[in-house]
């Protein structure tokens, strides 16, 4: 099998796209990252997740080209600390989840082509959703390419559904999507669109490896030592006899690729289940890549939006453009709202506030490892009243795993805290933080951090948490999000916050419940930022209500009593009139407790903070 730089240069010199351009890497580094060195290296895996060093944490989990890197974490010196030390893993499965058009099947036949030329005695099968995908997907990245190259054309013969390199004794052969077509023992393995492939098929491939392994020089060299009787040969040399290095394992390596589809909560779901599942629970022979951006830099960001913006804005078509504008596996009717609604949410100049001269509410979501730690200020904007429109003008994320020791510092995030309170708080001469409230549930840290702060802005409240508020908040900020002719919310275009809008769901739940919102897969997307968003969205409408001469004490007796109040009694309460305007409202509400729509259901919950 060829290293890495000699993959790369065989390709810039003799492989071509299929519009007939030199293969490049430019805008491309993900090739490298995410699916060349993975096939080709091998990942840094704990002996003893339980005695890790700083160093060798830090290591944990990342690809390294050479198979002996780790043998320096084993060492004494790491024993004296406690630690076990890393192992070089070799990474079997490498998994893919790119938009369509970024680029997967095309590099996926580079690294089979160079692998087949460049290699010896390499068997790879191709398999498809279907036998007329996998002949054009054939023609295209295979066949074209090597016509197109007198080296290639000299080196390579076409027969049919196999491509065979007699010089080197490797093939690349095509095959039918049955499991009848599986059999011969395979070097590599490739499964495009998985998506649409039956699941007995994925397993089935993957055992044709098993008896294919040995061991070579790392230089991998054609002249230099490569072993074919497995990794467990115990006469294999321990040094490559020409060069006279540490010869080290191979094994057969296997690609599993697709773009996103709609769920059928069937077995054909099993490459989301596999992808979702690896992506939560690293393995030491899988490696996960799911980006839901443009990779290609060809791609077109106006047709790219036209999608999510034309066929997102109708029923029929929400779910399947959803799919394919941000390769999201979904359930038809299941998304909490499409790309296109929340992106008219959005305003792409948007950026953080160093203080603001309007009326504001904040909300810090607290967390200590794994989920992160969020804090929104939302500001009422500017020409409008009683909170009609908010702009979010301040959003500060803290994300354990790219911090030291993959913690957030309770300390670094109240130093922060501390200078956008003295900046956000009210003043005589502007306004400024109406409400802000931490949430401190679950860690005793994050509550001594607000005491220390109230002791100093009394404006920072502790949350307390009352049944239904979490559902209230998402229900207003959909009814914002959603509101024509435009929005009545301003976000900022965050790339952590876009992930998870698109990773929130409705759930219905019994007859009596209301809708919630969820996270699709909660082993992998947390709702750390947008329900700080809600929770701000709840703020907001609770300062409306003050606006409306609810009072405070109405408000405090409330929350006191944790009395189950009617949407349907709120809204005549804040009126306190008998317009037009209050009786359409109530028979908005009602209608929707008859329907059991997404809309604030009749006989809710209402609470409050514990300063109401």
């Amino acid at each position: 099998m060829p290293s890495l730089q000699a993959r790369i240069a065989f390709c810039r010199a003799h492989y071509t796209t299929p519009d007939g351009q030199p293969w490049s890497l430019e805008g491309r580094q993900w090739i490298l990252d995410e699916m060349w060195r993975p096939l080709d290296g091998w990942k840094l895996w704990p002996e003893d997740k339980s005695q890790l060093c700083g160093s060798c944490a830090r290591l944990a989990n990342t690809i390294v080209d050479d198979y002996h890197a780790p043998d320096k974490t084993r060492t004494k010196k790491h024993r004296d600390l406690g630690c076990a030390g890393l192992r070089s893993e070799p990474i079997l499965i490498v998994i893919s989840n790119l938009k369509r058009q970024a680029g997967k099947t095309f590099n996926a036949a580079a690294w089979a082509l160079t692998t087949a030329v460049m290699g010896e005695r390499e068997s790879i099968a191709l398999l498809a959703g279907s036998e007329d995908q996998v002949a054009r997907l054939f023609a295209a990245c295979y066949q074209r390419p090597i016509k197109a190259d007198k080296k290639l054309s000299m080196l390579c013969r076409v027969m049919g559904p196999r491509v065979i390199i007699d010089k080197r004794g490797s093939d690349i052969e095509i095959l039918p999507t049955t499991l009848t077509s599986i059999g011969d023992t395979r070097t590599a393995v490739i499964i495009d669109e998985c998506r649409e492939v039956p699941a007995q098929i994925g397993p089935a491939l993957f055992a044709t490896m098993l008896a294919r392994g040995g061991w070579e020089c790392p230089t991998r060299m054609r002249s230099h030592v490569r072993t074919h009787k497995g990794v467990e040969d115990i006469d294999a040399p321990a040094k490559c006899e020409v060069c006279g290095a540490a010869t080290q394992p191979w094994f057969g390596k296997s690609m599993f690729l697709s773009s996103a589809g709609e769920l059928k909560d069937s077995d054909d779901d099993w490459f989301f289940e596999l992808k979702e599942h690896f992506a939560a629970n690293p393995h030491p022979n899988v490696h996960v890549f799911s980006s839901c951006e443009n990779l290609n830099p060809k791609s077109s960001q106006k047709v790219s939006r036209v999608l999510s913006e034309v066929f997102g804005a109708v029923d029929s078509t929400r779910t399947a453009a959803g799919v394919e504008s941000g390769n999201e596996f979904l359930r038809k009717g299941q998304n909490f709202m499409s790309q296109a609604d929340v992106k008219r949410c959005v305003n792409t100049l948007a950026t953080n506030h160093e203080r603001s001269e309007r009326r504001c509410v904040g909300y810090l979501d607290t967390s200590d490892t794994i989920e992160k730690t969020s804090l929104n200020i939302f500001e009422e904007d500017e020409g409008c009243k009683s909170w009609e429109r908010i702009v979010q003008v301040r959003l500060d994320v803290w994300i354990p795993a790219e911090l030291p020791g993959h913690v957030v510092d309770v300390i670094d995030v109240e130093k922060h805290l501390r200078s956008i309170l003295t900046r956000f708080c009210k003043r005589a001469d502007r306004a400024g933080l109406e409400m802000f409230f931490i949430d401190t549930r679950g860690s005793k840290q994050w509550g001594e951090m607000q005491r220390r702060l109230s002791s100093d802005f009394p404006i920072a409240r502790r949350w307390v948490s009352n049944k239904g508020e979490s559902e209230d908040g998402w229900d207003y900020l959909y009814q914002r999000m959603m509101a024509r002719p435009s929005p009545r919310i301003t976000l900022q275009d965050n790339r952590e916050q876009m992930r998870e809008f698109s990773g929130s769901r409705w759930k219905v739940g019994q007859k009596d419940e209301r809708p919630k919102v969820i996270d699709r897969d909660r082993r992998k997307i947390h709702r750390d930022i947008t329900e700080g968003v809600a929770m701000c969205c709840y703020l907001a409408d609770l300062q409306a209500r003050r606006g409306n001469q609810l009072g405070l004490a109405r408000l405090r007796e409330m929350q006191i009593s944790r009395s189950r109040v009617s949407a349907i009694d709120l809204i005549r309460e804040h009126d306190n009139s008998n317009t037009t305007a209050s009786r359409a409202k109530v028979a908005e509400f009602r209608d929707r407790e008859k329907s059991g729509g997404r809309g604030r259901a009749g006989g809710q919950t209402f609470g409050g903070p514990e300063s109401y």
